[in-house]
């Protein structure tokens, strides 16, 4: 792919002047707590990880957009599948957008979502739409927390694709690649840019080479798998663990609030909510989480997963044998949000871990 050079004042001119033509988002760092506007999750903890929110671009605050951290709180996929939304009647049009700030744990998890919502049989043409409208502007994640562990996964710490462009953002400006026809209708609209210089290029691998060690370093301790690489037999390692003792220990500290449901970039799971009147009628579509009590339940109220442990187990045999099985994709990016923002301070990796040693088994 074709890379260019583009000095941050330039880069800046161009998203100021398109951020008022275009509805654009992207990364900001908040410090005072957020209210919910039923796109956006609330700040609960001035300690936590995360500190960046999506917001909206404008030309006054564009010198403000977070180019060299990690992810944000929420997922990317809240710009797709919104928390809630109106199915019927149809919303029927998308206005273009712009995400910038994406990081590779999102962007993988698109392809979860797609073969959910638009490759497969049952479509959803909303999301489909949502898709099609968005432009997406991608970031090298710089700085990952103790939480990430992408690379326990054999997943990068940059993104490889489903992006439009991608910026690595260096102290003067930003390395910007190229992956599709939007991208490169994005660079011809930028009129000072350059080839990307071969000394340009190493600064690149340095900084992906620096990232790529942290994280590492970081899960140096949980054998999970081997560092760097993806095996194949995932699903095989979480064969008949659903009774492992270990899911039992998991949800010792689990209150069943759902913030790992709400913060996975892969959850997928809805309701549906029906609303009439005389002379009205309405669906809507609402995210639903597994961890709660009243997920699966039925209409005698009786429920297949009435223990929480149960519910704990069924969420991570979801991720990493259920989704595989089902859809050829393990349900897991390592974006760490569901042990950053737990707070019962639950580590996945330490139950994971546990499950799996029970008969001398690693993934």
């Amino acid at each position: 792919m074709d890379t260019y050079f583009i000095n941050k004042k330039e880069w800046n001119k161009y998203i100021g002047e398109k951020s008022a033509e275009i509805k654009t988002y992207a990364p900001y760092e908040s410090t005072e707590p957020l209210l919910s506007n039923g796109t956006q999750f609330v700040k609960t903890d001035n300690n936590q990880s995360s500190s960046l929110f999506w917001k909206t671009v404008n030309p006054e605050n564009v010198d403000n957009v977070v180019y060299d951290r990690m992810h944000p709180v929420a997922p990317l996929k809240i710009f797709f599948f919104p928390f809630k939304e109106r199915i019927l009647p149809a919303i029927g049009n998308v206005e273009p957008f712009i995400i910038i700030g994406a990081t590779n744990c999102d962007l993988l998890a698109l392809d979860t979502t797609d073969k959910v919502f638009i490759n497969n049989d049952y479509k959803d043409p909303t999301y489909g739409l949502r898709r099609e409208q968005a432009t997406i502007i991608s970031i090298d994640c710089q700085k990952p927390d103790e939480y990430c562990f992408c690379e326990l996964w054999g997943n990068r710490t940059y993104p490889e694709k489903n992006f439009d462009l991608n910026l690595t953002y260096m102290e003067d400006g930003f390395i910007v690649e190229i992956g599709s026809e939007k991208g490169e209708k994005i660079i011809r609209g930028i009129a000072k840019k350059e080839k990307t210089a071969e000394n340009s290029m190493k600064i690149r691998e340095s900084i992906r080479k620096q990232t790529k060690n942290i994280v590492q370093a970081n899960n140096s301790k949980y054998k999970l798998c081997e560092m760097g690489h993806i095996r194949n037999d995932i699903p095989a390692c979480m064969e008949n663990k659903i009774e492992s003792p270990g899911w039992k220990s998991g949800a010792f500290d689990c209150v069943q609030c759902g913030a790992c449901n709400a913060s996975c970039p892969t959850c997928v799971c809805f309701l549906l909510e029906d609303f009439s009147s005389r002379v009205s009628f309405s669906k809507t579509k609402i995210w639903d989480y597994c961890l709660y009590q009243s997920y699966a339940k039925m209409a005698s109220g009786v429920s297949p997963r009435s223990l929480l442990w149960e519910r704990y187990a069924n969420r991570l045999l979801c991720k990493y044998r259920y989704m595989v099985k089902n859809l050829g994709i393990v349900g897991c990016t390592g974006c760490g949000r569901c042990i950053s923002g737990c707070p019962g301070k639950i580590d996945k990796r330490k139950i994971l871990e546990e499950v799996f040693k029970e008969n001398g088994e690693y993934i």
